[in-house]
């Protein structure tokens, strides 16, 4: 009965999250860490509601115990990565972002974070352009998933090569268009207005 308790509240927790209902989501899934505590995936998925609501401490928390319990789950430290990234703490980024690569070379998210990190970052010491693009080719070379486009992009013009980012740019706003996912168009939109003006993309502490 304990388990099937715990199954219903971490659904539940899950589609929660999934409509944005953040807070309702932790509750959940608090529920169905006191029915079963060990749970390395529900510490993660209540770390990624934390993470959604910009409560990024608590984030960080939740993704330690999941990697405490499972330190071979590689979307962990994905998720920690992109906490520390977005308090500005670039190192501990860096090194959650490779860490997942290193566990887990068929998924493109962690290729796509870090070169993010490297071509956007504020911090000037831990940019990288020709890495960033490199590991953004490599993301692509998974999967054409917008995100993975703009790292790209982002790349290009970190190393100047704003027409080629444009390009890139301009070729993920049409993958949204397609797919119909017009609601994610405004993350998007900015960036070619930079690129055109030749300015590379920096991504500010949230």
């Amino acid at each position: 009965m304990g388990h099937q308790s715990m199954i219903v509240y971490s659904s539940r927790g899950n589609a929660y999250q999934l409509s944005g209902q953040f807070d309702q989501a932790v509750s959940d899934y608090s529920k169905a860490l006191e029915i079963m505590p060990q749970s390395a995936d529900t510490y993660k998925n209540r770390g990624s509601a934390h993470l959604k609501n910009k409560k990024y401490n608590q984030a960080i928390e939740d993704f330690n115990k999941a990697i405490a319990i499972n330190s071979g789950f590689a979307e962990s430290y994905l998720d920690r990565g992109n906490a520390y990234l977005y308090k500005g703490q670039y190192n501990q980024a860096i090194s959650d972002y490779s860490k997942a690569i290193a566990m887990d070379q068929a998924s493109a998210f962690p290729y796509a974070s870090l070169a993010w990190l490297l071509a956007t970052c504020p911090n000037e010491k831990y940019r990288n352009g020709s890495k960033a693009i490199e590991l953004a080719q490599k993301a692509i070379r998974i999967s054409l998933h917008p995100n993975n486009l703009a790292s790209l992009a982002a790349g290009y013009a970190e190393i100047g090569k704003f027409n080629e980012a444009i390009a890139t740019q301009k070729k993920l706003i049409a993958i949204l268009k397609q797919e119909g996912k017009t609601e994610n168009l405004n993350d998007f939109m900015e960036k070619p207005d930079a690129y055109i003006s030749h300015k590379p993309w920096r991504e500010e502490v949230k």
